[in-house]
């Protein structure tokens, strides 16, 4: 088995053997920093993902709910769902 060979260091080698090392180091160095682009644009991805499938979700339930207005009625107490009514309609909220 040969032995390892040493690596030189950068003072150690020539002026364009410097330039094509350094040269390999900055691509590298680009393609690792375009890497870590697309990996945390790919996390915001699905970080957004999430919530709006979270959203979705929260929205259906609140669709299927039924109004406070309609739950009072169904307890027999029609004048609280019609103060009910009578203070969504005062602040502009229509169903």
């Amino acid at each position: 088995m040969t032995e390892p060979r040493e690596i030189p260091a950068l003072h150690e080698i020539s002026p364009w053997g410097r330039q094509i090392v350094l040269a390999h180091i900055e691509s590298e160095r680009a393609s690792a920093l375009a890497l870590g682009i697309a990996i945390g644009r790919q996390e915001v991805y699905d970080a957004w993902h999430q919530t709006a499938v979270v959203s979705a979700a929260v929205a259906q339930m609140i669709a299927n709910t039924p109004s406070y207005a309609e739950l009072c009625r169904r307890r027999g107490e029609p004048e609280l769902a019609a103060r009910q009514l009578a203070t969504l309609s005062a602040n502009g909220v229509t169903s």
